[in-house]
């Protein structure tokens, strides 16, 4: 049986940096969320001169319910 919603997925694509621990944290909260998110892409590099900082580039697809013919 057809609903009055559609799957919609939007792209949200992120750069933070930071200590390992800090990016955990990070990463912790966004599946705490109640949103649900499919991780696209993560790439993780070291950042700084001896290496005590790493830089995270993420793409995220979320997806969500809307009600059709909802303006917004």
């Amino acid at each position: 049986k057809k609903t009055p919603f559609t799957l919609v997925r939007r792209s949200i694509a992120l750069t933070v940096d930071g200590t390992m621990g800090n990016i955990n944290g990070l990463l912790e909260k966004l599946h705490e969320g109640k949103t649900f998110a499919y991780p696209r892409r993560l790439a993780l590099h070291r950042v700084g001169h001896h290496g005590e900082a790493v830089a995270v580039e993420l793409e995220l697809w979320l997806f969500a319910l809307e009600r059709q013919g909802a303006k917004g």
